[in-house]
């Protein structure tokens, strides 16, 4: 008896340890994309330029819709907290025209974070905090008009300028290696002539491993 005992909790056991594993979420690594929206929130220099969407509406918001990357390795775990680092990216496009310039504007941002997740009590949701750096890439594509000639050939500029960033998101893993992501980060860029703060909004999902 007392050896068939031994056997039943052995067994119990083992079907505990296989419940725990199946339901333990994915680990450290994430990879995801979607949208969101840019909002400008001072200076506006940036938006004020952009007079009209892709689709040649006229408008004069400081909110862009962007599309959104992001990856996250998170190797450091320590009593329901995880950390690690972050890298992401945004890009939005500004349009610009009138009777003498046609522009695109496609604004980039690139972010490294240092990244921190705490259980919100239980594996599937968990509340990120992040801090990091930023470069701003501004790329301007510029076709100049002429009333009695064809458009001047395309010139191209590019324009970096550094920033720092402050983010919170809500994370969801409905599966296993399914992630869902909800956040928001605050982007202040150093352009020298016009120091600009955004907030990007997202809602990305993806594979987590």
């Amino acid at each position: 008896e007392r050896k068939a005992e031994e056997e039943r909790l052995a067994a119990e056991e083992e079907l505990a340890k296989a419940e725990v594993k199946k339901n333990k979420p994915a680990a450290d690594f994430s990879m995801l994309v979607g949208g969101g929206a840019l909002i400008n929130i001072y200076d506006g220099s940036l938006l004020k330029y952009n007079n009209q969407t892709l689709w040649k509406k006229e408008t004069d918001s400081s909110v862009l819709p962007e599309v959104n990357i992001r990856m996250a390795y998170l190797p450091v775990k320590f009593d329901g907290w995880k950390t690690g680092v972050e890298l992401a990216a945004q890009t939005s496009i500004l349009y610009f025209e009138n009777e003498y310039i046609q522009s695109y504007l496609p604004f980039t941002v690139v972010e490294l974070n240092c990244e921190i997740q705490r259980k919100l009590g239980t594996d599937k949701f968990l509340l990120a905090l992040k801090l990091g750096g930023s470069a701003s890439i501004i790329n301007e594509i510029a076709k100049y008009k002429q009333d009695t000639e064809e458009e001047r050939q395309a010139s191209e500029a590019a324009f970096v300028n550094w920033g720092a960033q402050a983010g919170l998101s809500f994370v969801f893993i409905p599966v296993k290696n399914f992630e869902i992501e909800l956040g928001c980060d605050f982007n202040h860029v150093f352009i020298p002539e016009m120091p600009t703060g955004n907030i990007n909004t997202y809602l990305v999902m993806g594979v987590r491993l």
